[in-house]
């Protein structure tokens, strides 16, 4: 067990101190992947004791890791209501109204975003979002490419995860040359931005995959191969 699950077997602990314990319980469990255990563990706190900074946002933030984005919507809505304004709430918001095919909202919430908070890479990912949903393909990637070459975007990991999500919604619509184009520039901002292991690694990620698409018929043909193309974060693209 962990220091903290030790600590929440205390006798005699306040209920703010035990919703304490375990919302940064269910932190540790988020970071290391665990996210249905990390969701229950936010669950099980008291209804009276959910007045902790950000409890909805991070309840929400889960639900969305799961994939169950209308939950997640209105996880984000009622942590909007305790922080007006909130960049990352509204960068979040921007980002699965773009996940429940909300392009409108999506851009909406996005430009709130940027407005409070102006180095907000997230929600420069949900605008490319939206513009790809509605087939503005050139326009979404350049929308994230520009974003991910300017140093002065904080690219975050939710950023880079939605980033490699659009990566993969391209190769899904066999858009191949533009789905490479986001890669190629997301390892780019890696390598700016990684400690000298990290680059060599970085070229590598890049070099692999360009000759993964160069080798095959899809960086020349629209027809779906039966290939498994791998972005440079190791994920599969399906």
């Amino acid at each position: 067990a962990s220091l903290l699950e030790n600590l929440l077997t205390e006798k005699g602990l306040d209920p703010g101190t035990i919703a304490a314990l375990k919302f940064n319980l269910a932190l540790s469990m988020r970071a290391r992947g665990q996210y249905e255990q990390a969701l229950e563990t936010l669950r099980a706190i008291d209804e009276h004791s959910r007045n902790i900074p950000y409890f909805h946002f991070e309840v929400g933030s889960l639900l969305f890791q799961l994939s169950k984005y209308e939950d997640a919507l209105k996880q984000f809505d009622k942590a909007l209501e305790r922080r007006p304004g909130d960049a990352r709430i509204l960068a979040s918001l921007a980002l699965t109204a773009g996940y429940l095919d909300q392009p409108s909202q999506a851009r909406d919430f996005a430009q709130k975003a940027i407005s409070a908070d102006g180095p907000n890479g997230l929600a420069r990912v949900a605008i490319a979002r939206a513009e790809l949903a509605e087939g503005h393909i050139k326009r979404g990637c350049d929308i994230v490419r520009n974003a991910l070459m300017d140093r002065s975007i904080v690219m975050d990991d939710p950023a880079i995860s939605a980033i490699t999500d659009i990566a993969s919604f391209l190769d899904k619509r066999g858009e191949y040359k533009a789905a490479f184009s986001v890669i190629e520039a997301q390892n780019a901002r890696k390598r700016a931005d990684a400690d000298a292991s990290s680059f060599t690694r970085a070229i590598d990620d890049t070099e692999r995959l360009r000759q993964y698409f160069e080798g095959s018929s899809r960086w020349n043909s629209s027809a779906p191969s039966h290939k498994t193309p791998i972005s440079p974060s190791g994920h599969v693209f399906v």
